[in-house]
């Protein structure tokens, strides 16, 4: 769901746009999706406190047909699908998340 959700280690860095594409790039394709803000600074202030939680964050642009522009949180990047599931349930347990799916990463400019 695209709506404020609270929800391994290295310190928080907030993502640019190109660092998920990066991450998708260098074969870290994979994500855990943790909440979706319409203001990047909400979406920040989230990831910063998962950051201190020792999570590795990404904080990302992201668009819906549907719903239109969003700022993603997400937990990652992972290699493939089966280390963020993985990962997706250990942060449900950890952080008694109620959300936490895996996604893929978007993908470079161009790359498609």
């Amino acid at each position: 769901p695209e709506a404020d959700q609270e929800a391994s280690p290295v310190p928080f860095v907030p993502a640019a746009p190109a660092s998920a594409a990066a991450a998708s790039e260098s074969g870290r394709r994979y994500a855990v999706h943790l909440a979706s803000f319409r203001e990047r600074g909400r979406a920040e202030a989230l990831a910063a406190r998962y950051g201190r939680s020792g999570v590795d964050v990404l904080v990302y642009p992201w668009e819906s047909l549907e719903k239109g522009a969003w700022v993603r949180v997400a937990a990652g990047p992972f290699g493939d699908f089966g280390q963020a599931g993985k990962a997706a349930a250990r942060l449900r347990a950890d952080l008694n998340l109620g959300y936490a799916r895996v996604v893929r990463l978007p993908e470079a400019e161009g790359a498609l």
